[in-house]
């Protein structure tokens, strides 16, 4: 019954990506506030926003300077699932420069005195990415919290995932 329907043309996304002034400028903004973190980590390392969630301290190899991204997190009917990469080829060790291992480091460190000091309500699971105690942040969460970053701080809106392209384009 569908042979004489023409489907419509898909329109092929463009991706949004920021120049490299404006990486400096969303860097510089983020300093100082919980947003940093991830918005460092994607645009500098270029991950996914499901593997960005899904990375844990397991991940990185500070002594070879590596980044494993091994695990994927993506939304699930009730709550998030986390699952191996998008494709074989999302299996893969990332070597980091010294300027993103050193923001690893003091990331690491927060995350101890953390631990630390939000005491026996804090969940040690270990993610990168979490909120105050602990807990993995669901992807919806962090992309509706990426929108209000920029809407905050009137920045020019892409989408999270845009900042994975001014990666590759930077």
């Amino acid at each position: 019954p569908c042979e004489a329907v023409e489907l419509p043309k898909l329109k092929k996304y463009r991706a949004n990506v920021y120049p490299i002034q404006m990486i400096h400028t969303l860097l510089d903004t983020a300093e100082g506030t919980d947003m940093y973190l991830p918005i460092f980590l994607l645009v500098m390392v270029g991950l996914r926003r499901g593997e960005l969630l899904a990375l844990t301290w397991d991940d990185i190899d500070f002594k070879n300077n590596i980044l494993k991204v091994r695990r994927n997190m993506v939304k699930g009917e009730k709550s998030y699932i986390i699952k191996a990469p998008k494709s074989e080829s999302g299996i893969r060790d990332i070597r980091l420069g010294e300027d993103v291992m050193s923001v690893l480091k003091q990331a690491r460190l927060q995350y101890m005195n953390d631990a630390f000091s939000y005491g026996t309500g804090f969940q040690n699971l270990g993610f990168v990415i979490r909120q105050e105690d602990g807990s993995p942040y669901k992807p919806d969460s962090m992309t509706q919290k990426w929108e209000r970053f920029l809407k905050t701080h009137n920045l020019p809106k892409i989408r999270l995932h845009d900042l994975r392209h001014s990666n590759a384009t930077a």
